[in-house]
This record gives C-alpha cells, structure tokens and sequence, in this order.
C-alpha cells in the first residue's frame, strides 16, 4: 500500500515536472519568436543612419536654410562652391549652409541667392557675382547669366564689360564718370587713365585722372569756336579725342585739329605741323 502511494507521488511529480518543462519550452517559443520578429524588421526597416546611406546628392532643407549633403547623408562642412551635378553647383559660407545657386537649364544658367526673410532662393537681378572660377560674372535680368562679349548695365546705371567667356574686364562707375579696370591678379579694381572704350556701341575717352571727358559736340552753326586753354576744365561741348605717340605720351585733340597735352593744356593744331 505505501509503495502504491510512493508510486503515485512519483507520477505526480513527474507531471507537474512535464508542465513545468512544456510551459518553459513554450516561452522560450514565444521569445524566439518575438527575436525573430524583431530581427525581420530590422532587416526590412534598416535604422536612421543606413537609411541616410542609400539618399543621394543633394540639398537638406533645415528651419534656417539649405545644407549640401554627401551620399551617406552627413553634411559638407566646409566653405566655397562645391558640384553636386553637372547641371547644379551651390556656394556654402561659413556655417555650411547655402548661399548661392548655380543651375543650367538648357542653354542658360542660373544664379540664384537664398534669401533668408523669405526662406527660399531668388534669382539675382543686373549684377556680379565671384563664381566657382573665383571671376567676376554678370547676371542679367532673371538671373541669367552672360557667357558672350559684351556690355551690360547694373541696375544703378553702372556698366560692365564682359569678356568672351563671361567674366567681367571692366567697369565704369557712373556716379563718378570713371572707368576702372578688374586686376584678376590682385582681385580689385583699378583706375584707367589715358584710355577710351565703347559702352553700348559709343567711343568714350578719359583723361590722366580716369575722368571721362567726352561731351557732345557743339552747336555753333559749323563754326570753328578756336583752341581752349585745357580740356578738362572745358565745358563747351565739343568731343576730345587722343592717342600715344611714339614716346608712350598720350596726345588729346578735338574734332577742330586743336592737340592738348596730358595736363589738358592747348599745344597747338594741325596747321602747325607735327606736334
């Protein structure tokens, strides 16, 4: 009897054990399962920063700006124009974000300036630029810039003279009626004395202080109105004209034959013979 009630201890024992042993091995299911799970997602949904690997070039748009970022999504931390395409360079300042916009669309490109009240980029309007090329460039109305020789004028009337390949040579300040030279070397401008040039087709001459003196011709019936004592405090009318001679001096004369020299002082005329 006591070895049936031993027996039967031993079965229970054994069961409660068996329970114990399914409801573990049941858990243990539930846990791989959920690990499984969680490893099946992780695969599907990579994290943040893969995610970043697989965005390519291009601009991130922040609360204050535009930042260029590479293709694992970390920002270009450094200043000046950088290539994002062949269709798209940008300019960073300083704290890396974008300043300038540089796009072709076509046959045309584009500048482009953030603007930081109105949140978004706005084409410049009849001005210059230093570009990627470290030149200065005019972009005309629209924000198209100029690629072929010519002159062109900003919106406060001054003009600029740009060369083939669309950098800009020459400037004349319209304020001060002076003609000023871009030293690309020393990247300012420089007063040009004894000189002339074309603006929008006209021949325009300034004297040694870089001053223009060309003025219209004037109305005197066809007569000769004669010589005067210097040409750059002369406010008659009349067209003032130059060239170097074989000294390297530059020799000023008016329509009527009348030859001044560098001082604006009269030295004689056409019927004197050479001057």
């Amino acid at each position: 009897m006591q070895r049936e009630i031993l027996f039967s201890r031993e079965q229970r024992r054994k069961r409660e054990n068996s329970k114990m042993s399914c409801g573990v091995k049941n858990v243990l299911k539930k846990v791989i399962t959920l690990v499984l799970a969680v490893a099946l997602i992780m695969a599907v949904v990579p994290p943040a920063g893969a995610q970043a690997a697989k965005v390519k070039n291009g601009l991130r748009k922040a609360s204050n700006g535009y930042y260029y970022c590479y293709k694992n999504g970390s920002m270009v931390r450094r200043s000046g124009w950088v290539k994002v395409n062949d269709n798209l360079k940008v300019k960073l300042g300083t704290s890396y974000k974008v300043q300038y916009r540089q796009t072709n669309m076509g046959d045309k490109t584009y500048i482009s300036k953030f603007d930081s009240a109105k949140k978004k980029f706005i084409r410049l309007d009849r001005t210059y630029t230093t570009l990627s090329d470290k030149k200065l460039h005019f972009v005309s109305k629209n924000g198209v810039l100029v690629r072929k020789k010519t002159t062109v004028s900003a919106k406060n009337g001054n003009v600029y003279f740009v060369e083939k390949g669309g950098a800009i040579s020459r400037r004349y300040i319209k304020k001060t009626k002076r003609l000023y030279k871009y030293d690309y070397a020393n990247k300012k401008w420089v007063l040009q004395k004894n000189t002339s040039c074309k603006i929008n087709g006209k021949t325009y001459y300034f004297d040694k202080n870089g001053k223009m003196i060309t003025r219209k011709a004037p109305s005197n019936n066809g007569g000769n109105p004669g010589p005067v004592s210097n040409i750059l405090t002369n406010n008659d009318g009349r067209n003032y004209y130059y060239y170097t001679d074989d000294r390297g001096i530059s020799i000023y004369h008016d329509e009527y034959g009348y030859f001044y020299d560098n001082d604006g002082s009269y030295i004689g005329n056409s019927n004197d013979g050479p001057i």
